[in-house]
């Protein structure tokens, strides 16, 4: 019951997935599973990623975070956009992990992309 509440984690979710499963709209128990699954290789991705964060970097070395952003925001300004004012990698170390995770999905989508077409 735990993984389904973690799946569906919002009220009105819940009670779709519930509602699906019974009646057996959108496939049924095949959706319900399917989502299941999706999140269960979502939580193992992210848990790897922050598994080599936290092997790889210090959350002690600010220095090290600091420049982690900075080459990502490099890497990456011409989808990024931001402002000049925004470009400071310092007020982004704080949630260095967040964006290191969201930058690595990223990538991960773009390869699922490739492997379609």
């Amino acid at each position: 019951m735990e993984l389904f509440k973690n799946t569906f984690p919002k009220q009105a979710e819940f009670k779709e997935a519930i509602s699906i499963a019974l009646n057996g709209n959108k496939g049924g128990l095949r959706y319900i599973l399917d989502m299941i699954t999706e999140f269960l290789k979502k939580d193992t991705r992210d848990k790897h990623i922050f598994a080599i964060i936290n092997d790889a970097i210090n959350p002690l070395d600010y220095e090290l975070k600091k420049r982690l952003i900075e080459k990502i925001m490099d890497r990456e300004k011409d989808r990024l956009k931001l402002n000049p004012e925004k470009m400071n990698a310092e007020q982004y170390v704080e949630n260095y992990r967040a964006i290191i995770q969201e930058y690595a999905q990223s990538k991960n989508s773009l390869n699922r992309i490739f492997k379609i077409y």
